[in-house]
């Protein structure tokens, strides 16, 4: 029987708090400057507020959000039922050392465990599954394979409270555009690969690429820097994450 924890108090946040967050998730990578012109304040309070989001955990990481179909990869997502504790903390382990794993989420319900592996064919797919699975004993599993996104926003802009300027009620928008698009460059590749009755080019990265991605994936506000080991030009849209 899993006991959940006691949820914590909300944190309250002022106008200027709001208008900050908004401009932080429809792009976290821009700078504080542009920021604080566009909320009118100064950098130095822009840069305050943010410190204090960080500290009480309301921002908790940025990523870049990377469109693997582009290099050839699909999301197959399995639910489990494990048989018991001990098994699922060894699970667990194995899923967060194992380099093709891409998302582990715990539940509270039939399924305890969601395990996302990112994988170029049924076939590799099938051998990664079995090596995670090992020894393990479940109850039930289900397996899908991730076709398209049709939305994913970290904070919908109905969420966002309403605001009065020049004497009408106007609703903070946030996250207007799609987080398509990422591959927006020219694309050298002689693959294509066939996804959900669409032909999708296949980008081929070099080792540069591949270390501009695992730094934005990591962190995409601090990675900003990595801009500097070379200008990538398969690089779209960066947004924030979970």
């Amino acid at each position: 029987m899993r006991v959940l924890a006691q949820q914590k108090k909300a944190i309250l946040l002022d106008k200027k708090d709001w208008r900050i967050l908004q401009e932080a998730v429809q792009n976290v990578r821009q700078p504080l400057s542009r920021i604080a012109q566009q909320c009118q304040l100064s950098r130095q309070s822009v840069e305050y507020r943010l410190q204090q989001m960080e500290k009480n955990q309301l921002l908790i990481g940025s990523r870049a959000v990377v469109n693997i179909r582009a290099l050839g990869y699909s999301s197959y997502h399995v639910f489990l039922e494990v048989r018991t504790p001990e098994q699922e903390k060894e699970l667990i382990k194995r899923a967060l050392a194992a380099p093709f794993v891409n998302a582990l989420l715990v539940y509270s319900g039939k399924f305890n465990l969601e395990i996302s592996l990112m994988v170029k064919s049924n076939e590799e797919f099938l051998e990664y599954y079995h090596q995670l699975m090992e020894g393990i004993r479940v109850r039930d599993e289900l397996i899908l394979v991730l076709l398209q996104t049709l939305r994913n926003e970290v904070l919908p802009q109905r969420y966002f409270p309403f605001r009065k300027e020049k004497g009408k009620e106007e609703n903070i928008s946030l996250l207007t555009g799609k987080t398509s698009g990422i591959i927006s460059g020219k694309i050298s590749a002689k693959t294509v690969a066939k996804t959900s009755g669409k032909r999708v080019k296949v980008y081929l990265p070099d080792e540069t690429d591949f270390k501009l991605l695992f730094l934005l994936s990591r962190d995409a506000r601090r990675a900003s820097n990595a801009a500097k080991i070379r200008t990538a030009s398969f690089l779209g849209a960066v947004s924030s994450g979970s």
